[in-house]
């Protein structure tokens, strides 16, 4: 199975804790971080270029 890289983007704190959690556990995916808006889930997924 290939690797998938996610990076979670949500207003709603639990929302975002919840799908990290469900997706950390899941194999062939790789949870690169959660942001609150667009704007910083840009800002982090440059950085993780």
């Amino acid at each position: 199975m290939s690797n998938v890289t996610v990076l979670i983007v949500d207003d709603q704190r639990l929302i975002r804790e919840g799908i990290s959690s469900l997706l950390g556990i899941q194999e062939g995916v790789e949870v690169v971080g959660t942001a609150v808006n667009g704007q910083e889930a840009i800002t982090l997924a440059q950085k993780q270029r």
